[in-house]
C-alpha cells in the first residue's frame, strides 16, 4: 500500500469515527423517537443499486402520529445536488406503497445541507409527517434510484420515525 492510499485510509477511518459519534450525539436527543436505525454503505463509501437497506419498525400504537425520516451521511464531494431513492412500506396487513423521493444534499447556492462534521454531513429527510400507522410491524426498504450503479461517497443511510407531540 503506498502512501497516498494509506493516507486516504486513515482520512476515511476518521471520518466514519467523527460520523459515529455525531449520530450517537443526535440520536439520543429526542425522547419521540422510537425507532431509528443506520446502515453502512460499502467499501469505497459507494452505496450501490444491489445494496437496499431494510428497516422493521413495530407500533405498539397506531391513536397516535407519526413522523418518518430518511437519513443521508456523505462525504464532501458527493456531486450531484440530490439523491434519489425509492423507500418501499410494507404494512402489517401486506398491503405494500412504494415511493420515489428527491434527497436534497446541496442548496441552490450549491452549499452542502445537513450537519457538517469535519468532512462528512448528516442529513434527515422528512418523508411522511403526521400519519397514522397500523398497529404491528412495518417493513421499510430504502433503496438508491439514481441512473448510475452507485451513489458515492456516501457512507451510511438510515430510517427515523418518532412520535408527534
Amino acid at each position: 500500500m503506498n502512501k497516498v492510499q494509506l493516507e486516504l485510509k486513515t482520512r476515511i477511518r476518521t471520518i466514519i469515527l467523527i460520523g459515529v459519534v455525531c449520530s450517537i450525539t443526535i440520536i439520543g436527543c429526542n425522547p419521540n423517537e422510537i425507532y431509528s436505525e443506520h446502515f453502512e454503505t460499502g467499501a469505497g463509501l459507494e452505496w450501490t443499486k444491489d445494496d437496499s437497506k431494510t428497516f422493521d419498525v413495530v407500533i405498539e400504537n397506531a391513536d397516535l402520529k407519526y413522523n418518518v425520516y430518511i437519513t443521508f451521511r456523505y462525504a464532501t464531494g458527493y456531486a450531484s445536488n440530490v439523491a434519489p431513492v425509492l423507500l418501499s412500506q410494507t404494512e402489517p396487513d401486506g398491503e405494500t406503497e412504494s415511493n420515489e423521493y428527491q434527497l436534497r444534499i446541496k442548496d441552490d447556492k450549491g452549499d452542502y445541507i445537513g450537519e457538517p462534521g469535519y468532512d462528512i454531513w448528516d442529513s434527515k429527510h422528512p418523508v411522511a409527517m403526521n400519519v397514522s400507522l397500523q398497529k404491528g410491524k412495518h417493513t421499510f426498504k430504502l433503496e438508491h434510484n439514481a441512473d448510475v450503479k452507485a451513489l458515492m461517497p456516501v457512507m451510511d443511510v438510515g430510517l427515523i420515525v418518532e412520535n408527534v407531540e
